[in-house]
């Protein structure tokens, strides 16, 4: 630990590795370790979304590439960019469209 010269902050030289470590450091008061479990849990949060969205943009893909064939990159790029909302719509039509680009419609 050394004290930063400009601002009398104490830099600590290795950071809390994890959730576990956190819990175990008896000094941080109690809104301290609401706002550290707040943290903790919108990044878990933010991973699941990430997660499902990525699952569907997957499986989107298997679905296309089965009914018509291998994708186009301009396709999978497509696909990899789309808001989940998104993919739910063109996951909708993928039955029903006779043509790929009918199922971006």
């Amino acid at each position: 630990m050394r004290e930063c010269q400009q601002s009398n902050l104490l830099i600590f030289p290795q950071p809390l590795y994890s959730f576990a470590e956190v819990q175990k450091v008896r000094y941080l008061s109690t809104i301290e370790r609401m706002f550290i479990d707040r943290g903790f849990q919108k990044g878990l949060d933010e991973g699941n979304a990430g997660g499902k969205t990525l699952g569907k943009a997957k499986l989107l893909t298997r679905l296309l590439q089965r009914r018509f064939g291998p994708l186009p990159d301009r396709v999978e790029t497509r696909l990899g960019q789309a808001m989940p909302a998104q993919l739910d719509a063109w996951a909708d039509r993928v039955f029903d469209a006779i043509l790929l680009e009918a199922a971006f419609e």
